[in-house]
């Protein structure tokens, strides 16, 4: 990332402000987010929504030689578009995972609630979530996946079907957090498929099974087992035999 991360907070918010789309956190739906990490990974705004002359596509950045796409949702499209770009440049996909999340509850009548933090604790396996959908890119010599790992506020609507309102509530908006109480952000940057295989817990037994994986990372089996396709598929993973019906799996050489 080029620029300085509490710039970058000020840039981003600033640019939805001359773009008239701060209209209430109601209404942004992750555009924070993605004009800050846009402004830190690029601080020069004449590099930003670029079309490549190749593909006709609009990048979140290009300097002429490569392409940077600030990704906060879904990798779901994602593919398609990377295969389309690959070909003529480098491209750095940035994906920020909340590393710890303070929640602020947004009332029927827009006030807010005061911030309290979640209990749950972000971890750099969390990505596997959606480079499920990239498995068969990752490794590329071309592609490289910067994970950001920082402190936000999330917004929620208190729309849940939950007596409370909380469960099954929509998410509004994430706000990356500057102030001097929150750790500064980390970056995980994956080139090889090596690298994708240590955000693995660094204590799973050698070989593991899939069953070893979820008691380390506590998700539930379909998000393991996504884990583990996406692994095997990039060539991070090897399979060294069967305990019972179970693969063995162990970190590729």
């Amino acid at each position: 990332m080029k620029g300085d991360f509490q710039q970058a907070c000020r840039e981003g918010m600033l640019s939805l402000r001359r773009a008239g789309e701060r209209g209430g956190i109601n209404v942004q739906r992750e555009r924070s987010l993605h004009a800050i990490l846009k402004y830190w990974a690029e601080p020069d705004e004449t590099f930003h929504e670029r079309r490549l002359p190749e593909t006709g596509q609009i990048a979140d950045i290009f300097d002429g030689e490569r392409v940077v796409e600030i990704q906060t949702g879904s990798f779901s499209a994602l593919r398609k578009k990377l295969e389309r770009m690959l070909p003529h440049y480098p491209v750095t996909v940035v994906y920020p995972l909340p590393r710890a999340k303070r929640l602020i509850w947004v009332e029927e009548d827009g006030t807010l609630s005061d911030p309290h933090p979640s209990p749950k604790k972000g971890q750099p396996w969390d990505a596997f979530d959606q480079l499920v959908y990239l498995a068969p890119l990752l490794g590329h010599p071309r592609l490289t996946v910067r994970l950001v790992l920082l402190d936000l506020d999330e917004y929620r609507r208190r729309d849940g079907w939950s007596r409370d309102g909380k469960r099954g509530s929509h998410r509004l908006e994430r706000v990356p957090r500057s102030d001097e109480k929150a750790a500064p952000p980390e970056i995980r940057e994956l080139y090889t498929t090596g690298d994708y295989g240590q955000l693995l817990p660094f204590d799973l037994p050698c070989p593991f099974t899939s069953l070893d994986l979820k008691k380390a990372v506590r998700r539930s089996a379909k998000q393991v087992q996504g884990m583990l396709y996406t692994l095997y598929t990039c060539g991070a993973l090897i399979r060294t035999g069967k305990s019972g019906n179970a693969y063995l799996y162990q970190i590729a050489p």
